[in-house]
């Protein structure tokens, strides 16, 4: 688990699905593209980018 919170005990009956590791522009890791930096700012992004 590269971007926390990353599970730490079992959870029996319960499926525990990994997630892909997104990289955003500013090379850190995250769980989910929507929080990932990309563009000029997490909710903008231009034409020439």
């Amino acid at each position: 688990c590269l971007a926390p919170p990353c599970p730490s005990r079992q959870y029996p009956g319960l499926w525990e699905v990994p997630v892909t590791t997104w990289i955003g522009d500013n090379n850190q890791a995250c769980n989910t593209p929507d929080i990932c930096v990309v563009g000029a700012g997490r909710w903008v992004a231009t034409e020439q980018q």
